[in-house]
């Protein structure tokens, strides 16, 4: 989980604006061949450990993407202001910080990745 969680404070650190549509190359594809392997290594698939990744990637930057914006969602929706700040107040009571929904959710993955794992190594 942890190169994941070092992404997304890059991005944040350095304000980034990503772009959708970008796909590995390079020097991307050179840190990327081991990360395949030790998931090969776990006993995943190399499809499945490529869509790992890519998910894992994915959620990053949608959530470097979402801090960028925060706040601004409530001055462009000034009628339903209301509605929105009261969710935007249960959302905050559930996860106090911004990095603890963003665990949250790499650890929903994480999951998701273990029971894809389990379920093929009970069919085998």
């Amino acid at each position: 989980m942890s190169p994941a969680i070092g992404s997304r404070r890059s991005d944040d650190e350095h304000r980034v604006r990503l772009h959708a549509g970008t796909v590995p190359g390079g020097e991307e594809l050179v840190r990327l061949a081991p990360k395949v392997a030790h998931l090969e290594r776990a006993g995943f698939t190399k499809p499945e450990a490529l869509l790992a990744l890519f998910a894992a990637s994915q959620f990053t930057l949608g959530s470097v993407l979402e801090e960028q914006v925060a706040g601004s969602v409530l001055a462009e929706a000034p009628g339903a202001a209301k509605e929105a700040t009261a969710l935007a107040a249960e959302i905050a009571s559930v996860a106090s910080t911004r990095e603890e929904a963003f665990e949250f959710g790499l650890g929903l993955i994480v999951e998701g990745l273990r029971s894809t794992k389990r379920r093929r190594r009970e069919r085998a």
